[in-house]
């Protein structure tokens, strides 16, 4: 689904009237709900869900692999970019992003897929679909175990 100029604007003001505009004229990240209400599930460490909502805000187009330093990221959050590094490790080796070197060939970036993640996500949502009749958190607890018993 993508938005059209209005609904993108609508969506803009009124998050600006949540934020106020001089905070939004700074840009905002979407991310799925589904990724806030399973990340556990997911296996998503604090460290790491800070890492990866941080590389998050650098995926502007769906045919663009986001690109950025571990400095970067390290200066935003507060951590050294050797902890950085070691929570992309464990993020990529939980299937959760994809780590490439930038083909521009700056040494400093790399290039990130969320494919890994996105496809978790898909899992939980049609799993999570097919228990919409039961109550929020009871459906929470029959996806989660379903989903554990299909090894996610």
């Amino acid at each position: 689904m993508t938005d059209t100029s209005h609904e993108k604007q609508s969506l803009t003001s009124g998050m600006a009237a949540k934020w106020d505009p001089s905070v939004m004229r700074h840009g905002y990240t979407a991310l799925p709900n589904l990724l806030f209400d399973y990340i556990a599930l997911l296996e998503i460490t604090p460290g790491e869900q800070a890492v990866l909502f941080n590389l998050l805000r650098y995926w502007y187009r769906h045919s663009e692999k986001p690109n950025t330093s571990k400095k970067r990221i390290a200066d935003s959050i507060g951590i050294s970019t050797r902890q950085v590094q070691r929570n992309l490790r464990k993020l990529e080796a939980k299937n959760i992003i994809e780590i490439a070197a930038n083909p521009d060939g700056v040494r400093s970036t790399n290039r990130f897929s969320f494919d890994g993640l996105k496809n978790k996500l898909i899992t939980i949502g049609e799993a999570h679909r097919k228990e919409e009749k039961i109550e929020n958190w009871d459906r929470h607890n029959r996806v989660v175990t379903k989903l554990l018993e299909k090894g996610l």
